[in-house]
């Protein structure tokens, strides 16, 4: 039996989906260090990565497909959390983002 790998995929690699599985980026790894060292809390400074995009974007549309992306805009549970519950997630995300 011979096996032939194509690198090819069977489904689309450009919807929000797809965007959801890549890995947090270096960048975007930096950017979230650099406003937890000036005091953001892991929520403020997702906000504030949000609103980064959101005025780089050119549409609506356009701002959906960033912000899906997992490699720019890391995941977060909804409700954001505050309190204690924030610190946990705070600890989690940073984890993530040095992995």
């Amino acid at each position: 039996m011979m096996v032939r790998l194509s690198g090819t995929h069977n489904h689309s690699l450009n919807n929000a989906a797809a965007q959801a599985c890549k890995d947090v980026s270096q960048e975007t790894r930096s950017k979230l260090f650099k406003l937890f060292a000036i005091g953001y809390s892991a929520g403020d400074a997702l906000q504030e990565l949000r609103k980064e995009m959101d005025q780089q974007s050119e549409s609506r549309h356009q701002y959906i497909m960033k912000a899906a992306d997992r490699a720019a805009l890391p995941d977060v549970p909804s409700p954001p959390l505050t309190g204690r519950a924030g610190d946990c997630f705070l600890a989690l995300l940073l984890a993530a983002v040095s992995s």
